[in-house]
């Protein structure tokens, strides 16, 4: 594996992790704000 070969990966790596902690911040975030709703009453 060359040194381009292994940027292009770590790249793709960096995107999947983006994607991920998009997707558990929405989900977060989904079930953030019913739950203080419910704890106000």
């Amino acid at each position: 594996m060359d040194d381009r070969e292994k940027k292009e990966e770590e790249i793709l790596d960096v995107e999947e992790n983006r994607r991920r902690l998009k997707e558990v911040l929405e989900t977060v975030l989904a079930f953030d704000f019913p739950l203080h709703e419910l704890d106000r009453k």
